[in-house]
Parts: structure tokens; sequence; C-alpha cells
């Protein structure tokens, strides 16, 4: 399935919540009118129109306690986490970089992370550099962009 295929089913089923939000809405003022119409008859209007008040007002209490227990009272089941994603990473790395170089990244990931983070700190505070960088590798993002958007695109 494309992704505006997707997005397009989700509008639809944002839309059909949305109506059926509504619908239940007007079904309950509805009811909540049947009923102040009916009290009136044996009490007084304002008697009538605190009545009705409350008991909607404690469906609503009882609806959101409900919602409330489902998603938070009950603990939830420890899910197992899924496995390191190292095998994606390796897979990436390997044909740009080749498998010492992999394998010595795999090896010493402390020095490669303050290396990175040292790099991105130079390149945020200089100007000049980042200008530089941003003209060489420029062409080669936006075409590597436009190639994952348009697989994106074709799924």
């Amino acid at each position: 399935m494309n992704v505006k295929a997707t997005i397009g089913s989700l509008h639809v089923v944002n839309a059909l919540v949305w109506l059926s939000v509504l619908t239940l809405v007007a079904g309950i003022l509805v009811c909540g009118i049947a009923g102040y119409l009916g009290l009136a008859q044996i009490m007084a209007p304002a008697w009538a129109a605190l009545t009705v008040g409350g008991v909607l007002l404690l469906l609503a209490g009882l609806f959101f306690s409900l919602v409330w227990r489902a998603y938070f009272g009950k603990p939830k089941v420890a899910e197992q986490e899924p496995p390191p994603r190292q095998d994606t990473a390796d897979q990436a790395m390997r044909p740009l970089l080749g498998d010492e170089v992999t394998h010595w990244v795999n090896q010493h990931r402390t020095e490669v992370a303050v290396v990175a983070i040292t790099a991105g700190a130079v390149v945020a505070s200089s100007p000049t550099l980042r200008n530089l960088l941003t003209k060489a590798a420029g062409p080669l993002l936006i075409r590597e962009a436009m190639k994952k958007a348009k697989s994106l695109a074709d799924d």
C-alpha cells in the first residue's frame, strides 16, 4: 500500500470517528431533553433540569472512570524489548566503509561517539565550515533524499 492511500484511509477513519462522537453527543442531548420534558410534568422545571443535569454528569463521570481504568488502571504486561538493531546499522555501513572500518567502529564505540559529538559542536559553532559542508554534501543529500522519497511513494 502506498503512502497516499494510507493517509487517505486515515483521513476517512478520522472523519468516521468524529461523526460517531458527534452522533453520540447528539443522542445524549436528545435523551436529556426528553428526560427533562418528562420530569417537568411531575415536578418543578428547575428541579427537573437539575435532576437531568445531575444524571448526565453522573453518566459522564462513570464513562470517564471506565476510560481511565482501561488505560491507566491495569498494570501493563512487560513487553519484550526488540533485539538491538545492530545488523541494520552494520549493513548500512559496510558498503560505504568496508568490513575493517565497520569492525573498528564496533570495537571503539565510545571514541566514535566522542568524535561525532565534537565534530557536531565544531560544525555548529563555525558558520564557514557549516556552509562549506552544506555546499559539498548538498547534492549528495538531495539525491539520496529523492531516492528515499521515491521508494516510499512506490511502496
